[in-house]
């Protein structure tokens, strides 16, 4: 389907696609710290973050079972599984979407963003499923044009649109609209060349519930293990909220934001590229390949860690001195902590994937059980003695215990 491109092409392409999205994205956390407040910034962040935790929640993790099986079927039988899970999301929404209000009747974001929060976290976990979707079938520089338009193509129209107004007091409410605004267009676009992709496959569609129901029970259980991760990724930030303030949210924000760059680039080069490759090795049994494809993958994934954790060491002060906010030179020592994180989840990440191919799902659920659990309680106990360092020193703990496991365990029995 049309031209090759070289493979370094490729890469670079990809990796503009992805870096830029993450670099925009950030231009609209940096923008709100500089020209609005830091309350604002942690206003934004707490949507964001519920938004992030709400599409885990109504997705139910089945988008691992079906990329097990869209991965081990040819061509002409995808488009089943396609149609099944589809099936499968709509059901979802049917039954849980309601539950989301939930977060409204507790008073975690105000009434009246309903409508656009509902209208982004369907969109969002929609486009999320398709750029899943394109990875599966190594189409990934199409996937990342997506996610490009899906996450940053607003943000662009947004900060000039405050900066052309001179806005003062800008609102969640304009933030939710031009997000919904590149969804919706990012889907469209998706949801066209899935259809044109599987042209000649529309007559071989079979719904199959038996396969629907098994793939929810083993959701349930990845669901359970990705919860627990999320506990040790976004927690933090409602305890901040609680115990700290706003501001102090806002503070940690910018600086997870900078060191969630690596993790980006790493999931870019390395993980997005090598998964899908390393699903059919396991699937085929092919014992040198599996090796050799997760030892290229640990290696490009450290040594990019390596390499963006110096450039990110040598740049934060020039960063710092051009937002002027006394607050967030304060906690510059943060961002080292956050920094050594990235070398051990991305580790983690990619022994979770191997366990995951090989079906190893219940290893995955208690490492991630015992790691949520350490990282909730030392938060509960230390925000309010350590400050921010607490939750960065908790997720750096929580994601060795679960990496230690992990390796333990594959080494052992795999």
């Amino acid at each position: 389907m049309g031209m090759k491109l070289p493979s370094f092409v490729y890469k670079i392409l990809n990796l503009g696609l992805r870096v830029g999205g993450i670099g925009i994205r950030f231009l609209l956390t940096f923008f709100i710290g500089k020209y609005f407040s830091f309350d604002f910034l942690g206003e934004y962040s707490l949507v964001n973050t519920t938004v992030t935790l709400s599409l885990l929640f109504i997705g139910v993790d089945f988008y691992v079972y079906a990329t097990r099986e869209l991965l081990a079927r040819k061509y002409e039988n995808q488009f089943t599984i396609v149609v099944n899970q589809g099936l499968f999301i709509l059901c979802s929404y049917l039954l849980l979407l309601p539950v989301l209000s939930l977060v409204f009747y507790f008073d975690v974001l105000p009434v009246h963003l309903i409508a656009l929060f509902y209208g982004v976290v369907i969109l969002e976990h929609l486009g999320m499923e398709l750029y899943r979707f394109f990875i599966n079938i190594e189409k990934s520089l199409f996937a990342n044009l997506l996610l490009f338009i899906r996450s940053a193509s607003w943000v662009v129209v947004l900060c000039l649109t405050w900066w052309l107004n001179n806005i003062k007091n800008p609102s969640i409410d304009i933030i939710l609209v031009h997000w919904l605004v590149g969804a919706l267009v990012s889907n469209i676009i998706g949801f066209g060349y899935l259809l044109y992709y599987y042209k000649g496959s529309y007559t071989n569609v079979i719904i199959n519930f038996s396969w629907i129901k098994a793939g929810v029970l083993v959701s349930v259980k990845l669901l359970f293990a990705t919860v627990a991760q999320k506990v040790i990724e976004f927690s933090d930030r409602y305890m901040i909220d609680h115990y700290l303030g706003k501001k102090e949210l806002g503070v940690y924000s910018f600086y997870f934001q900078i060191s969630n760059l690596i993790n980006v680039v790493v999931y870019t080069l390395v993980i997005m590229m090598l998964y899908p490759k390393l699903y059919k090795a396991i699937f085929s049994e092919d014992a040198n390949l599996i090796e050799s494809i997760k030892r290229r993958m640990l290696r490009d994934a450290l040594f990019i860690c390596l390499i963006f954790t110096i450039i990110e060491v040598f740049s934060i002060g020039f960063l710092t001195n051009i937002l002027g906010k006394p607050e967030v030179m304060e906690y510059k020592n943060i961002l080292y902590l956050l920094l050594g994180t990235t070398f051990i989840f991305n580790t983690y990440l990619i022994y979770k994937s191997s366990l995951q191919a090989y079906k190893l799902d219940n290893v995955v659920l208690s490492s991630s059980i015992l790691g949520a659990i350490f990282n909730f309680v030392f938060n509960f106990v230390y925000i309010g003695r350590l400050g921010l360092y607490a939750p960065a020193i908790s997720t750096i703990i929580s994601y060795l215990l679960m990496t230690v496991i992990l390796i333990t365990y594959e080494r052992k029995q795999v």
